[in-house]
């Protein structure tokens, strides 16, 4: 039988009453209950003022909330905005306050967007997101706008709010045709400003030369980074041959010098004890920036605490000297994405050109050398007018791996235009030379694999095409962890063909790709040299692209991503490897004394160790507040809402939603219903179309069919949790939701039920006898309850029970537990794992538990649960050789 309980008020007095009231709150007596009075049989209870006592055949003792403006016209909407003081009943940063129903919100000037809780305004970075005019050569931010830095010949145009750039001789004819007063005042500044920033640059000129003569270089001279070796092609007569790779492109060569202790340039202020014990920790100075790695966590742990260090390395890396004259060409313009990210006239890939089409060679793209024999093409992602071009390049460089690294749109700005048929098996995309099929696609949490092919016209065969497009690339900004990043990398990567180039792109082709290939070249140099130069790496790689690595976050992240590479080691392992692999894991780590288990358990530990309360603003509202169980609170980003309308209730409930292995599954984590949400558990299930429901607490039930009610009810009242399920045969009203269970059936480990939501109940008329009849919805929802605590068993045991697997169909699935985050963790964690070891035949119990720990960080909280899953794994393993 399906489980419930009711609370019991006898209407007899007994001999010997039990005082109810001296008992603990929520156990003896009703939680909602503000003064409890002992009854003799039961209790009552008096309420606090806006509050009246409403008892049901459910319970004794509820106050519930008076609505005093029921049926009284004169209750109005406070307007904060008209009569309230900017910075008490606004926030300071509310530039435009709009005052709503109970409630406000804002509107921003040019230059800002409204803060995700919608009560602030906050700066828009027009250059993190290049936002900025395709004639801005260099996009400067600052607070609500945005200027831009000129190349040489060109100024900036006073006309256009100083946010492009013109050339000079056309800033000198705009000036000459200003008559008046206002043409000399301008032409005054100008000439000051120019003066003063000439004075500027002259000095910084010189203090550089000065700088340079006595520094040693951080390239090597051994490889001329500004020539392009290896492409050869004849200019004859306009004619141009394919470009063809004799030898490999120029080599990113990182050589700095090693030095055993180097001392601290800004020296820490240290207590003032005896006998301190001076650690070697290492920081850049203006001639060396080799990272021993094991001294790579220490300078990570520094940077983080002083940012301007890292900040002012970052903007001394020099300029190269190479020339963009052929991308330079006005022609090509509309080719460009952004007008100042050009390709290098010495290494940028060229097209065979069409006869009586000059500049049809041309593609936003440029050569770069990657690791171990890899070669790779760092490009702008297409627009709509080089959508041909590109095809073009992947055919002519026989091309067969692409990673994507941004989406189509982001924050409303289109980033890329798509390349590939939307959908598999679906219309091929069809150019005037090209014909391309999607074949398959598969969808991880982070990215996404696309398997295509492409045909020519005029050619006979079929290439095979496979794009790796990661998704989850913050809008602005770096991922917060590297292994997705990796493991993109790992599939990209592995049995390539290195006789053949890679495509790297993202918007521009320059900041996440440049990430990419730096992290590339620097955790093969961690390797071979036990220590990375980031400054010389991203150096060299500026002079095979311009802006390679384009912001400081991008910097710092190259560091996070190669101590977590090394910190961590290789977190991912065949399946028939996989006891090698977990031996392996008690080594000792290369970046401290401690195991790479310690080492794993300790990255995990640290993922969102606690959300702000501005991360999790909407759970701490009044309104929601009373609704969590526990402090364990939903970020805002990942926070799932109700839908369907109740009156006197919001549209929050303490639940997020976890993405499962390729998409296939969505698990939704939530805490055990308090009595006043239950009606919000059932609305979350109606609302996202829930298919099976799990409860995940250790109720330790014996396994008689006639016992097993009583016990679900004494472990439900020991520890407050209420009734969410009718008996079986039955229907609960939960709130306006009507809940009936069917069936019931129970082995040694779990107990399973099915319910349905009745739609309505209908009088019909039976040989003169009025009756009900009542109408069910046609879903099933299977709902399982565990009858011992939490094993690797009961998760292989569900799994199997619920049909949860990589090759289902689109699922949702709602795991219970008390705060809705230490048992559903493991449960969720465990599922993702075997599935991955059912789809792909590799185990990466580390990326599956990073994953779900991004949503909800408090997921998989102990050492003890990272190893559980582990010995998950190697049960499942043993299971399926058996079978």
């Amino acid at each position: 039988m399906c489980w419930a309980y009711t609370r019991v008020n006898s209407a007899t007095p007994s001999s010997t009453d039990v005082n109810e009231c001296n008992g603990e709150k929520g156990v003896d007596y009703n939680q909602d209950c503000h003064h409890c009075i002992n009854e003799d049989p039961g209790y009552s209870c008096n309420c606090d003022d806006g509050y009246k006592e409403e008892n049901t055949t459910e319970a004794t003792g509820n106050c519930v909330d008076i609505d005093e403006c029921i049926g009284v016209s004169d209750c109005v909407d406070i307007n904060e905005c008209e009569i309230g003081v900017r910075g008490v009943d606004y926030d300071v940063d509310c530039q435009i306050c709009i005052n709503t129903k109970g409630n406000y919100t804002c509107g921003c000037y040019e230059g800002y967007e409204l803060h995700p809780n919608a009560k602030l305004c906050i700066d828009v970075d027009e250059c993190e997101r290049e936002l900025y005019d395709v004639d801005c050569h260099t996009c400067v931010n600052f607070i609500g706008g945005h200027t831009c830095l000129c190349n040489d010949t060109y100024v900036l145009d006073i006309n256009s709010n100083n946010e492009t750039c013109i050339d000079m001789n056309a800033a000198k004819g705009n000036t000459g045709r200003m008559t008046g007063t206002t043409g000399v005042a301008v032409g005054l500044v100008l000439f000051f400003i120019l003066a003063a920033i000439s004075s500027v640059v002259i000095f910084i000129l010189v203090k550089q030369r000065k700088e340079n003569t006595s520094n040693s270089k951080l390239i090597s001279s051994k490889d001329d980074l500004s020539v392009m070796h290896g492409i050869s092609g004849n200019h004859d007569d306009g004619k141009e041959e394919h470009v063809t790779m004799t030898t490999d492109p120029p080599r990113v060569t990182m050589e700095a010098e090693k030095m055993d202790t180097i001392a601290s340039a800004k020296q820490k202020a240290q207590p003032k004890h005896e006998n301190v014990i001076q650690e070697e920790i290492y920081v850049n100075t203006s001639n060396n920036h080799f990272i021993a790695i094991n001294q790579l966590k220490q300078f990570v742990n520094d940077i983080e605490a002083d940012e301007q260090s890292l900040l002012q390395e970052f903007k001394s890396i020099p300029k190269p000297k190479a020339e963009t004259k052929y991308a330079s060409d006005p022609a090509l313009k509309s080719k460009q994405r952004f007008a100042n990210i050009l390709p290098y006239d010495h290494n940028r890939v060229k097209l065979e050109k069409i006869e009586g089409q000059p500049l049809s060679d041309y593609i936003n793209a440029s050569h770069v050398q990657g690791t171990n024999g890899r070669k790779y093409i760092a490009s702008q992602g297409p627009r709509a007018k080089s959508l041909t071009d590109f095809w073009r390049m992947i055919w002519e460089q026989k091309v067969e791996r692409i990673a994507m690294l941004t989406n189509l749109v982001e924050i409303g700005n289109n980033k890329c235009t798509q390349y590939w048929p939307e959908k598999v098996n679906g219309p091929p995309m069809v150019s005037d030379q090209f014909t391309v099929k999607l074949l398959k696609e598969d969808a991880w949490p982070d990215f996404t694999r696309r398997q295509m092919e492409v045909s020519k016209k005029g050619s006979n065969s079929v290439r095979p095409v496979t794009q790796y497009h990661y998704t989850t690339w913050p809008d602005h900004g770096v991922p917060s962890h590297a292994t997705a990043l990796w493991r993109l990398f790992r599939k990209l990567t592995q049995d390539a063909d290195n006789t053949q180039p890679i495509i790297i792109h993202c918007s521009a082709g320059v900041g996440r790709t440049g990430t990419l290939i730096a992290m590339d070249h620097l955790l093969d140099q961690a390797n071979k040299e036990n220590g990375v130069d980031v400054y010389a790496c991203v150096t060299a790689l500026r002079q095979s692209r311009m802006h390679m690595v384009q912001t400081v976050d991008q910097y710092k992240f190259i560091h996070l991503a190669v101590l977590e590479a090394h910190t961590v080691g290789s977190t991912c392992s065949s399946a028939a490897q996989f006891m090698s692999h977990y031996s392996a894991l008690n080594r000792q780590s290369s970046v401290s004394t401690k195991t790479v288990f310690s080492e794993q358990t300790e990255i995990l530990s640290s993922i969102g160790q606690s959300l702000s309360e501005e991360e999790t603003g909407v759970a701490r509202l009044a309104e929601n507040s009373t609704k969590n169980r526990t402090g364990i609170l939903p970020a805002n980003r990942h926070l799932l809402f109700l839908q369907m309308p109740f009156n006197g209730r919001s549209d929050y409930i303490n639940a997020v939603q976890v993405p499962g292995y390729k998409g296939t599954e969505n698990f939704i984590a939530t805490q055990w219903p308090l009595e006043d949400t239950v009606v919000d558990f059932w609305r979350l299930v109606k609302d996202h179309d829930i298919q099976h429901i799990v409860l995940l607490e250790q109720l330790s039930l014996q396994v008689g069919q006639c016992e097993l009610h009583v016990q679900l009810v004494n472990v439900l009242m020991q520890n407050d949790f209420p009734k969410i399920l009718p008996e079986s045969g039955q229907t609960e009203n939960f709130g306006e939701i009507r809940v009936h269970c069917k069936e019931i059936e129970q082995n040694d480990t779990i107990v399973s039920y099915t319910v349905q939501f009745i739609e309505k109940l209908e009088e019909v008329v039976y040989m003169n006898t009025n009756t009900e009849e009542t109408n069910f919805t046609e879903q099933n929802i299977n709902v399982v309850v565990l009858k011992k605590p939490l094993s690797n068993q009961s998760i292989i045991d569900v799994r199997s029970k619920l049909g949860l697997n990589f090759s289902s169909t689109s699922t949702n699935c709602a795991v219970v537990c008390t705060d809705g985050a230490k048992l559903c963790g493991l449960f969720i964690a465990g599922h993702i794992i075997l599935d991955m070891v059912d789809a792909e035949n590799e185990v990466d119990v580390f990326y599956g538990v990073q994953q779900i720990k991004v949503v909800r960080p408090e997921f998989v909280q102990s050492q003890e649960q990272f190893l559980q899953l582990y010995d998950l794994v190697k049960a499942y393993l043993k299971q399926k050789i058996k079978s």
